[in-house]
C-alpha cells in the first residue's frame, strides 16, 4: 500500500504535469492506482479522461485496454468523447492487441453497460477467430461472459470454435472460468453441444469437490437450468450432491444469488425443504438490497 498523504502528493504532481505525460505514463499511473485500490479525485479522473480522448491515437492497444480497465476498477464512467475516441482507434489496432487486452476491453464495456460499435466487435471477433489458440482459458471465459452481458451475438462459426476450445481445454478451466463460460454460452443462439456441457459439468464437480464455493455453485446451477434438456438433469445432480455444503455456506450468498438459486432449483424440480427455507431466509434478510436497487 501507499500512505494516503503520499498518494495525495503524487496525484497533485500528476495533475500539474499531466500535459507532459506520454500515453504510456498515463496508462501506467492509472493501472497502478487501480491495482492499489486508490481512487484519484474526480478532477484528476476528468482531466485524464479528456487527455486520453484527445490523444488516443498515440496509445498502444495495451495502453487503451489498460486505461478503460482502470476506469472501470476506479468507478469512473468514461465520457462520451472518450468512448467515441476509444472505439475509433481500438478497432484499428486490435490486430496488435494481446488476448488479455481483447478480453479486458469486452469485460470493461460490459461493466459500464456500453454496447460497442459493430465495427469494433467485428474487429474483435476477427482477432479472436484468427488467434484463438493463443487465448487463455480465463480470456475465453471473460470474452463469453462479456458478450453475454452486452447481449452481443457471437458469429456462428466463432461460437462453434469457442465451444471446441472449451471442450479441448476444459481440464485447465478454473471454477470461475467454468461458471463464466457456461453462463456466456447460455446467452448465445447457438445450442451448446452436449459433450461441451457434460465436460464443463464434470469440471465444475471436480472443483466443487476440492473446494466448495457457493457463488460459483449458484452460477453453474443457473446456467444448467437454462439449458436443461431431456435426459440427465445436471443441475439437479449438483443440487443433491452439494446440499450439505450449500447449507453450511448459504449465509455468504447475496440476496440476488439466493433468489437466483431458488428460481433455478424450482425450475429444475429439485428444491429440498431445507434448502428452500435457507434461501428464503437469505432473501428476507437481504430485502433492503433489493429496495435500494430499485430506488424505493
Amino acid at each position: 500500500d501507499i500512505p494516503k498523504d503520499l498518494f495525495s502528493e503524487l496525484m497533485g504532481h500528476f495533475r500539474a504535469n499531466l500535459g507532459e505525460c506520454n500515453s504510456q505514463n498515463i496508462a501506467n499511473i492509472m493501472v497502478s492506482c487501480a491495482r492499489l485500490g486508490r481512487r484519484p479525485d474526480a478532477e484528476v479522473l476528468s482531466l485524464v479522461d479528456r487527455s486520453c480522448a484527445a490523444k488516443m491515437a498515440k496509445f498502444s492497444s495495451q495502453g487503451m485496454s489498460n486505461i478503460l480497465w482502470s476506469f472501470v476498477k476506479l468507478d469512473h464512467q468514461p465520457s462520451d468523447e472518450f468512448l467515441e475516441s476509444f472505439q475509433r482507434h481500438f478497432g484499428d489496432s486490435v490486430r496488435r492487441a494481446s488476448p488479455q487486452n481483447v478480453a479486458n476491453v469486452v469485460w470493461s464495456f460490459a461493466q459500464i453497460r456500453h454496447a460497442p460499435r459493430d465495427h469494433v466487435m467485428r474487429s474483435i471477433f476477427a482477432k479472436v477467430e484468427a488467434s484463438l489458440d493463443t487465448f487463455s482459458e480465463q480470456d475465453v471465459a471473460t470474452l463469453l461472459w462479456g458478450c453475454g452481458k452486452l447481449k452481443y451475438r457471437i458469429p456462428q462459426q466463432l461460437s462453434r470454435k469457442l465451444q471446441g476450445f472449451c471442450l479441448r481445454r476444459q481440464r485447465h478451466f478454473s471454477l470461475h472460468d467454468v461458471s463464466l463460460s457456461l453462463w456466456g454460452l447460455t446467452q448465445q443462439r447457438e445450442e451448446i453441444r452436449p459433450e461441451v456441457l457434460q465436460a464443463m459439468f464434470e469440471r465444475s464437480m471436480k472443483h466443487l469437490d476440492a473446494s466448495f464455493h457457493a457463488e460459483a455453485f449458484v452460477h453453474v446451477v443457473w446456467s444448467l437450468s437454462v439449458r436443461s434438456a431431456s435426459g440427465l438433469n445436471r443441475g439437479a445432480v449438483l443440487a443433491e450432491r452439494y446440499e450439505a455444503e450449500l447449507l453450511d455456506s448459504v449465509d455468504t450468498l447475496s440476496g440476488y444469488d439466493a433468489s437466483k438459486l431458488l428460481c433455478s432449483l424450482s425450475f429444475l424440480g429439485c428444491n429440498s425443504p431445507d434448502v428452500c427455507r435457507a434461501l428464503v431466509a437469505i432473501v428476507e434478510a437481504r430485502i433492503r438490497s433489493y429496495l435500494s436497487l430499485i430506488h424505493i
